[in-house]
């Protein structure tokens, strides 16, 4: 895999442990790149590489079973994805987004993502999240949101703080029931 594919499937993998499990995979911090979300240990290891094949420092014997069952949840679901489509649902999720408030787009930042703030915003989904059975239905959502406008994103997330509407949103892959910019 790209080592775009590989940060952006390890932060997923860390959110939805926190918010499944409340427990996270790993120590290492994320932070708010402006590719989206890196571990700068991460990056140490895989740095000057495109493609990732393995990591010798890895210790996998050291994930819980409840770790290993996210991972293969989150391989599953985010693994439809391409690299540019994950950076983009990154871009468009609260966590990154609130750490790159200020900081001028395309430049970089050390911005710390926290467990908190992960295990919060992806906590209201966890519901959905583990029931594989709504995994189409979300995906065809995710897609739609891929192409809503930057500039729409925050109007789509203001005053959906327990997450239902966003939900509602991914299962119908329809219209957003928030009005655009144009309407307001």
């Amino acid at each position: 895999m790209t080592t775009w594919e590989l940060q952006k499937l390890c932060f997923y993998a860390q959110a939805w442990s926190l918010a499944t499990t409340k427990a996270p995979l790993f120590l290492d911090e994320l932070q708010a790149w402006k590719d989206g979300p890196v571990s700068p240990a991460l990056f140490a290891q895989h740095r000057r590489h495109y493609q990732v094949s393995s990591l010798p420092l890895g210790k996998p014997e050291r994930v819980s079973a409840d770790g290993r069952e996210v991972i293969e949840r989150v391989l599953s679901f985010y693994g439809r994805f391409t690299a540019a489509e994950l950076r983009e649902l990154t871009h468009r999720e609260e966590p990154w987004r609130a750490q790159r408030v200020g900081v001028v787009t395309g430049t970089p930042s050390g911005r710390v993502i926290t467990t908190q703030a992960m295990e919060t915003y992806y906590g209201k989904y966890a519901t959905q999240f583990s029931d594989p059975a709504a995994h189409d239905s979300i995906e065809t959502g995710l897609r739609l949101l891929l192409g809503v406008p930057e500039e729409e994103i925050a109007s789509l997330l203001e005053g959906d703080s327990d997450g239902e509407s966003m939900i509602d949103w991914l299962k119908s892959g329809g219209e957003p029931p928030w009005p655009s910019s144009d309407e307001q």
